[in-house]
């Protein structure tokens, strides 16, 4: 039997967009990190003309953002009662 031949593995912040739709097509479950990646890559490529999102996608990303945006102002207001 010949060994398998492994692939060099990229860093997750490497992976393009669609990588990570190949993925997702053959039903593989991504970290939740890949996953805010993936969604990163896919709003710059809003912004750009690229893509169009579905309303499903668009409100996942408010979501995504709103859950970023408390978990900024809860660590300013740790910051502020431990100083």
């Amino acid at each position: 039997m010949k060994p398998v031949q492994q692939q060099k593995l990229k860093h997750w912040s490497r992976m393009t967009a669609n990588e990570i739709a190949f993925y997702y097509s053959k039903g593989c479950k991504v970290f939740p990190t890949l996953y805010s990646h993936y969604f990163d890559l896919l709003t710059h490529m809003e912004r750009q003309g690229q893509v169009c999102l579905t309303p499903k996608a668009v409100l996942e990303r408010y979501h995504m953002q709103l859950q970023r945006r408390i978990e900024i102002r809860l660590r300013r207001i740790a910051n502020a009662i431990n100083r």
